[in-house]
């Protein structure tokens, strides 16, 4: 009945004018018994509104209060003048509301169409769609002047059926044509925006045949990848791949190109994807199962190469078949406190949440350059910025990976957006070879991983040619801010992602794109300024980052004592030019036995060649102190000072 009776208050609302006209005007019905008329509708809907519920129930109260209103002025005047004011009063209520969110800065007609579609603050083109719906509503502005003027011309020329007429008919015309319009020049609109395809939205011909892709080495030397060849080969490897009951499927790759194919072809088939940079044999053997096998570039004795995949004949079939984004699984793998490999699950829409966000904040300039990127794609932020992304926007990105800073100056061939971590700016501002700068052009350099002190972002900007875009997240979290330290130091946090400061002093967040997780607890410790941004102060737990890699102490410390040799350990983070790991143990007698008959580099190969079971060069500690005990306190507790003494 309460739905009824509001959607009935709609339509007298719409067509009062029409209302009016045939009542008083056509049909001669007297004014009192149009006036108990109103008085009766608007009895009904005070019982049925909610204006018990705050501003909503409020707000539920105009229409019957308009009603009261016309229906006593109409049995006091006994003049349908009251009525004809109607048109002026509702233009000049929406003139106000429009031009007030104007200058709220964010426009009526933009709020109406988040309503209908609630990810549109995520969307790619975000930025562009906003603009163009405050061009709407500056229109509708002009359209309610309009309407105002004409309606009070009727007025004044005290002519009943001209009155009806126009805001009665014509009115309503005028609005259909500018809504019908207005349809018209979003599609146009729509058409000159950036192409951007979801790669859960993509069909066989999303993109035309002879688009660009991916390119080798220079971009001058043209080898180049279309789209006809991405779609073969996902094809070829979708059909491997398809033959197998394995359900859970690890991928590596440094090659870009072997990468994103291999990636989508999984997802296609809708298995389980883990993402791993670290391929040593004792990590892999804990990430395997019976029900797990293996795509990589390298020979790891496992799985099956992607190389060898791609060599064989084209698929008849190049169908592409649908992705359920909320349904495709990926794990990334980050070092845990427990010292054991720490998956931590994520699905494909929220990535594709976090890639929206930052189109919307970058996109045109994205959309402006190739891609090259000195970040692995198992990594979350090469995994988005140089995997997912090139692909969903598709710009060229480059099939190799930056290894080494002087690489840079073969990139100088067309504008490019290079994705880094400080670790690798760091190694640029060093190096010697581009002591008079990359040459790159129109760079734009968007780092994570780590943040950067202000002058070290100028040294790199001097190198690189652009002050780097810092972006702030985690494998657990991926996007939270953003920044750029010519600006302001505090971290802009992305749309919609709530933050606040535990008992702790550590942040704790609620974000989109960790969609199963609530009250997210960071070990970073925060201070939140009053305009909604914050500063990092330092991390509260023992993960530390070495070449912006982000490493567990307790696992490294775990492992070495897996290696059989030690009653105890510790492990901690030094630096001097750069960061890395030194190692304090207590030897047991089979340590004593093997050790004490090395030399000093021969000890050294040892303990590096036996961690190489599991960690990246980088990762194993490159100095070592050999003690009776560690320094402890009464509690038990390790010594920090007196264990960094050790090494001075």
């Amino acid at each position: 009945m309460r739905r009824v009776v509001k959607t009935l208050a709609f339509l007298v609302a719409c067509l009062y004018p029409v209302i009016v006209f045939l009542c008083l005007v056509v049909y001669h019905v007297p004014t009192k018994i149009f006036s108990l008329c109103l008085f009766a509708f608007a009895g009904a809907m005070f019982l049925v509104s909610d204006s018990h519920s705050g501003m909503n129930g409020l707000r539920s109260l105009f229409f019957p209060l308009f009603l009261l209103a016309a229906g006593l002025c109409l049995l006091l005047l006994h003049s349908a003048l009251v009525l004809q004011l109607y048109p002026l009063l509702v233009s000049t209520m929406l003139f106000f509301v429009f031009s007030c969110s104007l200058m709220g800065g964010s426009s009526i007609v933009w709020r109406f169409a988040m309503l209908g579609d609630r990810h549109l603050p995520f969307h790619a083109n975000q930025a562009a769609v906003k603009r163009y719906c405050g061009q709407v509503t500056k229109v509708w502005i002009g359209f309610f002047v309009l309407n105002f003027t004409l309606s009070l011309v009727t007025i004044i020329a005290d002519d009943a059926s001209w009155w009806a007429l126009y805001n009665g008919v014509l009115s309503y015309i005028l609005m259909g044509i500018l809504f019908g319009g207005e349809w018209m020049v979003r599609k146009m609109v729509n058409a000159r925006l950036e192409k951007t395809v979801l790669l859960s939205e993509t069909q066989r011909d999303s993109r035309p045949d002879d688009m660009i892709v991916c390119y080798s080495g220079r971009w001058s030397d043209h080898k180049f990848l279309y789209w006809k060849d991405y779609v073969e080969d996902v094809a070829k490897v979708k059909a491997f791949v398809e033959k197998s009951a394995k359900s859970r499927w690890i991928l590596h790759s440094d090659d870009f190109w072997y990468f994103t194919v291999a990636f989508a072809a999984l997802c296609q088939c809708h298995k389980t994807i883990c993402l791993t940079a670290n391929i040593a044999p004792g990590y892999l053997d804990e990430l395997f199962d019976q029900d797990t096998t293996m795509l990589s570039d390298v020979e790891t004795g496992r799985g099956t190469l992607i190389g060898k995949l791609l060599e064989g004949p084209v698929p008849a079939d190049l169908s592409w078949n649908a992705i359920d984004a909320r349904n495709t699984v990926l794990y990334l793998y980050t070092s845990g406190s427990t010292g054991k490999p720490k998956a931590v699950r994520h699905t494909l829409y929220e990535m594709e949440l976090d890639y929206n966000f930052v189109m919307s904040m970058w996109g045109t300039e994205l959309h402006k350059r190739i891609l090259v990127s000195s970040v692995n794609p198992h990594h979350i932020f090469g995994f988005l910025f140089a995997a997912l992304r090139p692909v969903t926007i598709c710009v060229p990105f480059r099939r190799e990976r930056i290894a080494q800073p002087d690489e840079l100056k073969s990139q100088t061939g067309s504008p490019v957006t290079f994705i880094s971590t400080p670790a690798f700016l760091k190694r640029c501002v060093e190096d010697p070879d581009l002591a008079g700068g990359a040459g790159l052009k129109d760079p734009l350099v968007i780092v994570s991983g780590g943040a950067l002190q202000p002058m070290e972002a100028e040294a790199a900007e001097k190198v690189v040619g652009s002050w780097p875009i810092e972006l702030y997240g985690s494998t657990e979290t991926s996007g939270i801010a953003w920044r750029q330290t010519n600006k302001s130091l505090e971290w802009s946090p992305f749309f919609d992602v709530d933050f606040r400061k535990g008992e702790d002093g550590c942040l704790i967040l609620n974000s989109p794109f960790i969609e199963d997780k609530r009250d997210f607890v960071t070990s970073d410790l925060v201070e939140i300024r009053p305009d909604g941004r914050f500063l990092l102060l330092g991390r509260k737990d023992s993960v530390v980052k070495i070449e912006e890699k982000r490493i567990s102490l307790a696992e490294v410390e775990g492992r070495i004592m897996e290696l059989g040799i030690a009653k105890d350990c510790t492990v901690v983070a030094l630096s001097d030019r750069r960061q890395y790991l030194a190692a304090v143990v207590v030897l047991n007698e089979k340590g004593h036995a093997l050790l004490d008959l090395m030399g000093p580099a021969e000890r050294l190969k040892y303990l590096r060649t036996a961690l190489a079971r599991w960690f990246e060069p980088v990762v194993i500690p490159r100095k070592w102190r050999f003690v009776a005990q560690i320094p402890q306190d009464s509690m038990g507790k390790k010594k920090r000072v007196e264990i960094l003494e050790l090494f001075t």
